[in-house]
């Protein structure tokens, strides 16, 4: 009945600051329960509109919902840079880039964000396509925090009183108190924030009620073009807030970060986004890695250096850019991101099943990059170049019995410093000695992971392993592992020396993305020489690898979503197979077993189950003598 009597009041006139604090409270509480009808939310949210919201109710608000939040304070001091959003520029997404900056110049960040609501790139949308696990407790917030210095902390996470409000704000199509409420809902409990307002006025109200936290030392800002951020073109309208004192305005100069004043008719040129979270994403990473000059990267600059002069970290904003321009040309702020990555999918794997789509909009991410750093034209040219100087041989031939006379099943060896499920098995390992010590072995492939985040791996080192081991009497094949679903990534595997590479069912759905299946995929990597080896996981993708032309398919004995191994895997497939599709069409196919084996009698249970082959990483890169390992497994 609270809200009703507070509804009541207010279309008589009064204000709703006017009620009795113990009404105010009891009319929000009953506004967030899940049971309110929505026809009586929506009137309360108009008639709150319709009089202006106040820092006393945005304050209010705050207070309740973070009460019914899950908190996580982070034993220490730490920032934020956020805005209110609204400001209908539809621009790049600056807050993420910049505190991932900030946090590289030694300021501790908790990035507080959702999804975009009105567009495609919102901060956590950006945020996944880099690779982060946004599905984090309490507890792993603090521990990747405390470890890396950044974190994003997912809105809905954390808020799940907000979610009955989702639908009837939806509805209502117009701004309410809860468009003002983001800055101050971050369960991390920032002490240190730069804020950007959308509306200007409105920045009284935002300024009002972040000025009631006692703890908290933030600026907030709004540019004179309209925008929720700092401008690097022109002024920008600030307020101080510091405990014990009173807000303070300072109008912010381009040239107080260092930069020139009087550049109005760059208005509007520097902001422009609003893009696929892929392309958002590589225009970050450019930022970070210094690819990316010019006014754009100015705007993440200076708002980065707000927040580390709000810090303390810098005495002026002047040396907040100096510092943040050091980050980069340090790689810090390029490695800040990999490291968040890293953290994250270590800390949430146990109650995160989303891995492997994350590791798949990373690469379309770093696809965006490769293609901006190398066009397709430029990179067919090099692959034609290496396929002329250094012909591929084919892993059906070497998988096949005839390739491994000596050896009862074929040896595939893995390179790979690192993978989501171990984190770092052998980082500072020497991967052309490994590479030396396999072929001297007579192993029949070398896999090499090529992706850089989860694995460490590098292109470069495939085209390093490829020469290492070009003069090994019975070269192996050496094999792309990584996740590829372009046509522009078969080409790098070819102009890399690569005789092979990995193709996964279960991201078709990248390919298609850019326009491409799995058959399309295998009928071009075969026009270069080179085939495939095929990955599937279950018996409707081991259909779609047969029906795709698959030669050579190797089963993934361990669950993406779990990380679990099942080592029976392998034996199940192939006998689905084997009691599905004709006999002639199973003497042409070669089976590999993937992951999981590490020991002799694995290898001996993937040939008992007529497996070809067994593909081994983390056990060899591990082993003390990992030729006399190979050796072991192929006098079985």
């Amino acid at each position: 009945m609270a809200l009703k009597d507070a509804v009541g009041r207010l279309v008589k006139g009064e204000s709703f600051d006017s009620l009795a604090a113990d009404a105010r409270a009891a009319a929000v509480e009953e506004l967030l329960a899940a049971d309110t009808p929505s026809c009586l939310q929506g009137s309360f949210l108009a008639l709150l509109a319709r009089d202006g919201e106040t820092a006393d109710t945005v304050d209010l608000f705050s207070k309740i919902l973070l009460n019914k939040a899950l908190a996580c304070p982070f034993d220490g001091v730490c920032g934020d840079l956020v805005g209110t959003g609204g400001d209908g520029k539809n621009t790049l997404n600056v807050s993420t880039p910049a505190s991932f900056l900030a946090a590289a110049a030694g300021v501790p960040v908790a990035k507080h964000g959702n999804r975009s609501a009105s567009s495609n790139s919102g901060s956590a949308d950006v945020a996944e396509y880099l690779g982060g696990c946004l599905m984090l407790s309490q507890d792993q917030v603090r521990t990747v925090l405390s470890k890396t210095g950044y974190v994003f902390v997912f809105a809905p996470a954390f808020h799940p009183s907000l979610k009955p409000m989702g639908p009837v704000r939806k509805n209502i199509g117009f701004k309410t108190v809860f468009n003002l409420l983001g800055p101050l809902l971050n369960p991390t409990l920032p002490q240190r924030m730069v804020v950007g307002c959308g509306a200007k006025d409105k920045a009284d109200v935002v300024v009002g009620a972040l000025a009631r936290n006692p703890n908290l030392t933030c600026l907030v800002v709004h540019s004179e073009d309209g925008l929720d951020k700092i401008s690097p073109v022109v002024n920008t309208h600030a307020w101080w807030i510091a405990p014990g004192t009173e807000p303070r305005y300072q109008l912010l100069r381009p040239s107080d970060f260092g930069l020139e004043d009087g550049r109005d008719h760059l208005k509007g040129s520097y902001y422009a986004g609003g893009g696929e979270p892929y392309d958002n994403a590589a225009w970050i990473l450019n930022v970070l890695d210094g690819t990316c000059s010019g006014v754009d990267a100015e705007f993440v600059h200076v708002n980065a250096a707000a927040l580390v002069h709000v810090s303390g970290q810098a005495a002026s904003f002047k040396e907040g850019m100096d510092v943040v321009r050091a980050a980069i040309a340090s790689g810090k702020a390029r490695a800040q991101v990999d490291d968040y990555v890293r953290a994250s999918t270590h800390a949430g794997k146990a109650n995160s099943s989303d891995i492997l789509a994350r590791i798949v909009k990373r690469r379309r991410v770093d696809l965006v990059k490769a293609r901006q750093a190398v066009p397709e034209a430029a990179l067919t040219e090099a692959a034609a170049a290496a396929k002329s100087a250094q012909p591929p041989i084919s892993i059906a031939d070497t998988l096949s019995a005839a390739g491994h006379p000596h050896s009862a099943v074929g040896i595939c060896a893995e390179l790979k410093r690192a993978s989501p499920s171990e984190g770092d098995i052998s980082a500072e390992a020497d991967i052309l000695e490994l590479a030396a010590a396999y072929a001297a072995a007579q192993v029949q492939v070398i896999s090499v992971l090529t992706e850089p985040v989860w694995f460490k791996g590098a292109l470069d080192d495939l085209a390093a392993v490829r020469k290492r081991v070009s003069d090994s009497p019975s070269r192996p094949a050496v094999l792309r592992k990584d996740f590829v679903f372009s046509k522009y990534q078969i080409l790098e595997a070819r102009a890399s020396g690569a005789d092979s590479l990995l193709l996964i069912v279960a991201i078709e759905d990248a390919m298609r993305a850019e326009g491409e299946s799995l058959a399309s995929l295998i009928a071009f990597a075969r026009e270069w020489g080179m085939e495939p080896l095929v990955e599937v996981v279950a018996e409707e993708e081991v259909d779609i690898a047969l029906a795709a032309g698959a030669r050579v398919i190797g089963v993934n004995n361990r669950d993406l979503k779990t990380f679990k191994v099942d080592l029976g895997r392998t034996g199940q497939l192939i006998q689905y197979a084997a009691g599905k599709h004709s006999k002639e069409a199973m003497e042409r196919l070669l089976w590999v077993g993937l992951s999981g084996v590490s020991k002799a009698e694995h290898v001996q249970s993937m040939k008992a189950s007529g497996a070809d082959a067994v593909l081994v990483g983390t056990s060899l890169m591990r082993a003390a003598d990992p030729k006399a390992m190979i050796r072991e497994w192929q006098a079985l």
